[in-house]
């Protein structure tokens, strides 16, 4: 759990992974290797990026033990990013850009 928290401190290791992530629609499963990230000790990170109507506006995702629930934790993050896509390119920024 420690090596865990050492990785939020570590941001420059999640922005990489982060930015991987964007490259492909979809949901992205990824499970480090040790060799590259020995600070991800049996993790596995899901990403899907979201869009603002104009290109990619950045990632979700969920990071948690390699062995997570896979079946479950993907269609949420699927959804999040589909729902968050959905409000940055309806009507909802006109509406702020009003105000």
């Amino acid at each position: 759990m420690k090596k865990l928290l050492r990785v939020f401190d570590q941001k420059s290791l999640l922005l990489e992974l982060l930015e991987k992530s964007q490259k492909d629609d979809g949901v992205q499963i990824c499970i480090p290797e040790e060799k590259e990230f020995p600070d991800f000790p049996g993790c596995g990170l899901i990403t899907a990026r979201y869009t603002n109507g104009q290109g990619v506006a950045g990632s979700i995702g969920i990071l948690g033990p390699m062995r997570m629930p896979y079946s479950s934790v993907v269609p949420v993050v699927d959804y999040m990013a589909r729902l968050i896509s959905g409000a940055m390119t309806s009507e909802s920024i006109q509406e702020m850009k009003k105000l």
